[in-house]
């Protein structure tokens, strides 16, 4: 679980604006904090591995996932922010073009 928020970071804070740093810190902690505390209130939620590489292996899994999920969805958002910075350019220079005509 603790890898799954490792890879959360990461991706996470190079893919949100500066000023959502602490709020997104904020809520990754706060996520941890309350998985903790269910696991300790209600241990038998928690299912025990059979074995130690059953263990490794669900990690990996889930490290995988993670990277590939946040992976697309930063992509995603980078290729919705250039187009609409494109559009914004634009805009700019079609106002540009009527306000020299002017």
């Amino acid at each position: 679980m603790i890898l799954m928020y490792i890879f959360l970071l990461g991706p996470g804070i190079l893919s949100i604006p500066k000023n959502f740093y602490a709020f997104f810190l904020f809520a990754v902690m706060a996520s941890l904090a309350l998985a903790f505390l269910l696991k300790i209130i209600n241990p038998d939620w928690v299912i025990r591995y059979a074995n130690e590489q059953t263990k490794h292996l669900d990690n990996y899994i889930t490290g995988f996932f993670s990277v590939f999920l946040l992976g697309s969805l930063i992509m995603l958002l980078k290729h919705n922010h250039n187009m609409e910075q494109a559009e914004l350019t634009k805009s700019k220079l079609q106002l540009e073009e009527k306000q020299h005509e002017i």
